[in-house]
């Protein structure tokens, strides 16, 4: 189903970036997948623009308009992907979890300081079986390890039952 992932030939080793968080600060590793819990957004979308200040290339994966983001970004703005039923251009339909794998792969394997933003998981359910969506989720979780980049998945916790929240987040750590 999903393509192999082949990690980065460099030698450079993963590390941690720190960036500031409410009341403190939040260390990121390399080579990891982070759930933020968020009703409006903000939080993850913040992570990825303190993200592209210090110098990190971000893919941003959603099905809103790039344009209703816009206020949301500080600094460079990243490169989008739209998830949409009807994809143009930078589209990519929901029901190609193996298209939008293959794009993610791609980009991180190509930045040796990737960011992957997947706002719109709930859209992704929507469209998805939910064993699916997971083994997509777990697969996105061996690119990040495999390259060194870093996923970060937006969701609201009130789209999921608590078990199904559980286990999307079984290879992953929850920010709140």
């Amino acid at each position: 189903m999903y393509e192999p992932v082949t990690p980065r030939n460099d030698t450079q080793r993963f590390g941690t970036i720190t960036i500031g968080w409410g009341s403190g600060p939040l260390a990121l590793d390399q080579g990891r997948t982070y759930i933020v819990l968020d009703e409006r957004r903000e939080k993850a979308f913040r992570m990825a623009s303190e993200l592209i200040v210090l110098g990190s290339e971000v893919l941003c994966i959603s099905n809103a308009h790039p344009e209703l983001s816009e206020g949301l970004w500080f600094g460079k703005r990243p490169r989008f992907i739209s998830l949409c039923e009807r994809p143009v251009g930078n589209g990519i339909a929901p029901g190609q979890l193996s298209l939008l794998g293959r794009e993610i792969s791609e980009f991180a394997s190509e930045r040796s300081n990737a960011v992957v933003l997947l706002d719109g998981i709930e859209y992704l359910a929507s469209h998805n079986d939910f064993h699916r969506l997971q083994m997509f989720v777990e697969h996105l979780n061996d690119i990040a390890m495999e390259m060194g980049s870093i996923m970060i998945i937006q969701t609201d916790a009130r789209s999921f039952d608590r078990r199904s929240l559980a286990r999307l987040g079984r290879f992953a750590e929850t920010v709140g």
